[in-house]
């Protein structure tokens, strides 16, 4: 699981890092300094939709579930 873990982490970083043209330090809370506004938000939701094959219900749209890497794959791994 630690590895599939990893996995999900290195690809949603990578999305993230495309959308928001920068590189993401770990520690990055992205909501908080910025760097996903609302229209970032929306396109890192089909982003990440389309390359998990997952859909992601409006009630899970939160600033906790989007302000750092590691908050969207627990919620990549929950759905």
């Amino acid at each position: 699981m630690r590895a599939d873990r990893e996995v999900i982490k290195i690809k949603v970083v990578s999305i993230v890092e495309s959308i928001i043209k920068e590189q993401l330090n770990n520690h990055d809370s992205m909501l908080d300094s910025e760097l996903l506004d609302s229209l970032k938000t929306i396109i890192l939701v089909t982003e990440l939709e389309n390359e998990f094959s997952i859909q992601i219900p409006p009630e899970e749209f939160s600033y906790q579930n989007f302000n750092s890497a590691d908050a969207i794959v627990d919620l990549i791994q929950s759905l």
